[in-house]
């Protein structure tokens, strides 16, 4: 009897509490879904990383072409962007090992941006070159014979890929694949597979 007069007098209060507390559970469970969400994304990330370096260490060489077909090692950095939310769930060494891996990754990055870039500047000049020249046969040539010295110097002139190199960039490329350590096996790469769908 009690308890009906208590649960009547009191309907509104248990009322609130209950809205209160499933209110702190949907929360609760939003941010782990958050979280979650977060991890499967940097290890996604990771996965993709480490693919294309190992696709860029499987070359026998190094050259300015092997690295233009390389895609892109990072464009944005997922731990940059969402690495905050594992500080409470993971260890300093853990946070400490990702922190390195994706600053060696961005310097990867910075190294084959540069290569390409130098690559495009370096065919924009190159055509320039080819066309400066055939533009100058052709004013040499009173004939009909300069088709055949422009077909020289094309057969010449197109197939030389080393003719215009990025050296310095490549250099620096080899030496943060050297550097580079892959994550996936490590104590911290199993920490985010933890929190992450990814199991």
């Amino acid at each position: 009897m009690h308890i009906i007069t208590f649960l009547k007098e009191n309907w509104l209060n248990l009322a609130l509490v209950v809205v209160g507390a499933s209110a702190i559970i949907v929360y609760l469970l939003q941010k782990r879904s958050e979280e979650r969400a977060a991890a499967t994304k940097v290890i996604l990330q990771i996965d993709q990383i480490e693919k294309n370096i190992a696709a860029l260490k499987a070359k026998r060489s190094l050259d300015n072409i092997s690295v233009y077909k390389i895609p892109a090692i990072l464009e944005h950095s997922s731990w940059e962007e969402c690495g905050y939310q594992f500080y409470k769930s993971m260890g300093r060494d853990d946070i400490r090992l990702i922190d390195d891996f994706f600053a060696c990754a961005a310097e990867l990055e910075k190294s084959r941006f540069a290569i390409c870039n130098s690559l495009e500047i370096a065919w924009k000049h190159k055509d320039a070159e080819l066309q400066a020249r055939i533009a100058e046969i052709l004013l040499r040539k009173e004939n009909n014979g300069y088709n055949d010295d422009i077909n020289t110097f094309i057969s010449l002139f197109n197939p030389r890929p080393d003719i215009f190199t990025a050296n310095l960039p490549i250099d620096i490329l080899i030496e943060n694949l050297n550097k580079f350590q892959v994550l996936s096996g490590t104590t911290a790469y199993k920490s985010l597979q933890n929190i992450s769908y990814r199991k």
